[in-house]
């Protein structure tokens, strides 16, 4: 056989069997004995599991460091955690979390399933709530690295996988590390979508072990979010098209083969589809099990009105921003999105013309692959195609209620990465028909190489978005201080305030309750959609409630067994630079300036004219301004105006949120007023009859 390109970068050739149909033949086993007998196979065999090593590191050392400085499992991704561990109990769950699209579509409903829980559940039961969490997100983002190395292996050798991983580390980059393991449902699933993609194109390439992993992650990003809907159905759809016409092509052009393969396919498709109704079978009973059933609400939540009309232009700049013009899916794009929650950003006609330019350039490439008869590029163009026109209905259709929010649209990074990965295999394997060994060794190590310079840029400590930590440390000493005090309550009523550092340290407590094996029931109808069923208040099954709230004083019958007061030591650190910027702020624009909203109450009321009337006697001496209790809340409390809420003074050049943030932290800190920040309240519930 005449050696070429098609073992390490899979480049077309008319007439010449590829990579992608030996995959679907032989196997694994084949295709490694092939390569072995090659001179180049065994380096590149040993380049590829290095950069696999070092694609993977950079999760691995998130993962361990963030256990190592106390990462917790805040806000709802303590809810992920306690529904982890229920996986393992007499009460397993059926659905994934709550979706906050109840509140605009006005059906309740949760996410479709959950396989999330299910991936995390051992790791949670053998490591804990906290380390397990981590870790085990962690892991699941390994293996979908590395299957996505080995698919990408399977279509055109060790060297395309070294390439992919090059492309999937700069995703690890721009992403940050924290968001690496974070378990939030909307960070969980970019690299299962990434291991989709490249199923999808493995599938479409007539690859049948694909076929399971396209149905493990198609599952797991359709139940665990619902902004994977369209990309995951035009995707399937593009690969089970590609697929079909293989094997259309294989019954034509080798007939003898033909039963063998179609036995082959029978049996992977089976088993596919086996595996398919196994992950879905606890949302499928849930179904039939409860009424409504989840699978019926979300049907009619999707003919639902989203809160902000659909724009065909903002769809086109926030998908042309990020996938089509640079910096791309690269950093600082992933914390620093190119466009606001408005869709504005890049000029219209630029997003646009960068859509209609990559669009093009694929275009010009899957004419010349179909005219070689190169499946393999014509399958990756076409994925790619199919998730680009899909990212742009899913951002048309789908505006969140706070408009285009870069974290309701985390698929569009790996969309990016994908495109442009799809883009550079089939310029290459159409332009590359021979590479001597020599060169193709020096091109593997400058890929490797690529990679390792890639992965060190990865493995700082960035935050992208991840959940405030502030609350760990809090939960922590709330619950060394009121657990010792509710031993032999269980099951306890529990009653969480959702708004602000409550809102993120109650699910902490629930993590902790259950670590110390206190049962739990809730009467919040949000909440028990959240935790189960199995959950649910129902007037007798509790001795004892208890509260992590905001009350400054005790509601009636209740006692306080541990609050939270001041700043936390990072929290003071922020308030010393914030205290220096808000002074040279106040020095450099003459005094506190009305806003328009300001103007407008000031104009029709005296009272509020008094009142700015005595923050501008303060002119001139920002310290006593900034002492001032009046000039703090206008600041911390934004007024409503035409249902907006908007700050009584401007806040430019600083921006509305650092001032806030400012007033905030000062309100918290004044040692006379104790403002608690949370705290746990407990009542006895009287028992029946009394």
């Amino acid at each position: 056989m005449t050696e070429r390109a098609s073992l390490d970068l899979g480049a077309a050739d008319e007439g010449t069997p590829r990579q992608g149909e030996r995959a679907a033949e032989i196997g694994d086993e084949g295709m490694e004995r092939e390569s072995a007998t090659r001179p180049f196979g065994s380096c590149a065999t040993h380049l590829f599991w290095v950069s696999i090593v070092v694609a993977v590191t950079p999760i691995v050392v998130a993962a361990v460091r963030g256990c190592f400085q106390d990462w917790n499992p805040v806000s709802d991704n303590g809810l992920v955690a306690v529904r982890s561990f229920d996986v393992l109990t007499t009460h397993p769950p059926l659905l994934g979390l709550w979706s906050s699209a109840s509140i605009w579509s006005k059906v309740q409903f949760n996410l479709p399933g959950p396989l999330e829980f299910q991936l995390l559940a051992v790791p949670v039961h053998v490591l804990g709530h906290r380390v397990g969490t981590a870790i085990g997100m962690g892991t699941v983002n390994v293996v979908a690295v590395v299957g996505t190395a080995v698919l990408a292996r399977r279509r055109g050798g060790p060297l395309l996988a070294v390439g992919a991983l090059l492309f999937v580390v700069s995703l690890e980059w721009s992403m940050g590390s924290e968001l690496l393991y974070d378990p939030w449902p909307i960070n969980s699933a970019p690299f299962i979508f990434v291991l989709f993609l490249f199923a999808g194109w493995s599938v479409a390439d007539g690859d049948l072990v694909a076929l399971p992993v396209l149905a493990f992650a198609a599952s797991y990003l359709v139940q665990t979010h619902l902004s994977y809907v369209i990309l995951v159905p035009v995707v399937g759809a593009v690969a089970v098209a590609g697929f079909t016409m293989f094997v259309r092509s294989r019954r034509r052009s080798d007939p003898d083969g033909w039963p063998r393969l179609k036995r082959r396919a029978l049996i992977w498709l089976s088993v596919s589809a086996l595996f398919t109704l196994v992950l879905w079978a606890p949302p499928i009973y849930q179904q039939f099990t409860h009424h409504p059933g989840n699978l019926t609400q979300l049907v009619k939540a999707s003919s639902a009105k989203p809160p902000i009309p659909s724009d065909v232009q903002a769809a086109v700049k926030v998908v042309g921003s990020t996938v089509a013009l640079p910096p791309w899916w690269l950093p600082p794009s992933y914390g620093s999105p190119s466009f606001d929650l408005a869709g504005n950003g890049r000029p219209l006609l630029l997003a646009a013309a960068g859509i209609a330019l990559l669009a093009a350039a694929g275009t010009v490439l899957a004419r010349r692959a179909i005219r070689l008869g190169d499946r393999t590029s014509t399958a990756v163009l076409a994925v790619a195609g199919g998730a680009l026109l899909a990212g742009l209905v899913t951002v048309y259709k789908s505006p969140s209620p706070v408009g285009y929010h870069q974290n309701y649209l985390r698929w569009l990074w790996a969309t990016s990465m994908f495109g442009w990965f799809a883009l550079a295999t089939a310029a290459v394997r159409l332009t590359t028909h021979s590479l001597l060994p020599q060169r193709r060794r020096r091109l593997a190590l400058g890929l490797l190489s690529a990679v390792i310079v890639t992965c060190v840029l990865a493995l700082p400590k960035v935050d992208n978005g991840v959940l405030p930590q502030l609350a760990g440390p809090i939960a922590d000493d709330l619950a060394e201080h009121s657990l010792p005090q509710l031993h032999g309550t269980s099951p306890v009523l529990v009653q969480l305030h959702s708004i602000g550092l409550a809102g993120d340290v109650g699910p902490l407590i629930l993590v902790q309750l259950q670590r110390h094996g206190i049962d739990f029931v809730l009467d919040d109808a949000t909440l028990v959609r959240q935790l189960g069923d199995d959950r649910r208040w129902n007037g007798h099954n509790a001795k004892l409630t208890l509260r992590v709230g905001l009350d400054q004083s005790l509601p009636p019958g209740f006692r306080r067994i541990a609050a939270y007061y001041g700043l936390s030591r990072s929290e003071q650190v922020e308030l010393k630079r914030l205290n220096t910027e808000i002074r040279q702020w106040l020095i450099a624009t003459g005094g506190p300036q009305l806003s328009p909203v300001g103007r407008r109450l000031v104009a029709g009321s005296r009272l509020r004219a008094l009142f700015f009337d005595h923050l501008r006697s303060l002119t001139g001496r920002p310290d006593a301004l900034m002492a001032d209790d009046g000039f703090q809340a206008v600041l911390a409390e934004p007024v409503t105006d035409h249902g907006e809420r908007r700050l009584f003074l401007r806040a430019d050049p600083l921006g509305e949120q650092k001032v806030t943030r400012w007033a905030e932290l000062t309100r918290w800190a004044a040692p006379k007023k104790r403002i608690v920040r949370v705290a746990i309240d407990v009542a006895p519930i009287p028992s029946p009859g009394r």
